[in-house]
């Protein structure tokens, strides 16, 4: 008789396991529907590779922006400058056109700046997404 009620607790535990794993999954900013890459400076290819460790064929890592997943409406990027403010132009993107293009956004905060993450990927799909604004 013991039999059934162990299938009955075993299916308890992986029920609340699924519901602990999709919650974990959609609460990551990596998994959001919606963001905001920004990042300070000149908007161009040339500038993104001289900001960050450049690789062979195009490619660049560790290019340093800003990213939040509050929201995806580039007109409010300029809440989200803290800990890159003071340029004179800023180059915004919505997440979604940059991870499209098969470019990586890692969250990385340092001190003094939470929002600080790092972009992996080609310098010039980086810079056709990642463009001045507004």
């Amino acid at each position: 008789m013991k039999k059934p009620q162990n299938i009955i607790t075993l299916l308890r535990h992986l029920v609340i396991m699924t519901v602990i794993a999709v919650t974990i999954l959609i609460s990551y900013p990596q998994f959001s529907y919606a963001g905001l890459v920004i990042r300070g400076g000149q908007c161009s290819a040339k500038a993104f590779e001289t900001g960050a460790e450049f690789e062979d064929q195009g490619y660049i890592q560790g290019l340093s922006v800003n990213y939040t997943h509050q929201t995806s409406d580039k007109g409010r990027y300029e809440e989200f400058l803290g800990g890159i403010g003071g340029y004179g132009q800023y180059c915004v993107a919505v997440d979604d056109n940059l991870t499209k293009k098969g470019v990586i956004i890692t969250p990385e905060a340092i001190q003094g700046n939470p929002l600080h993450a790092k972009l992996k990927g080609k310098s010039r799909d980086i810079a056709l997404a990642l463009t001045r604004y507004p």
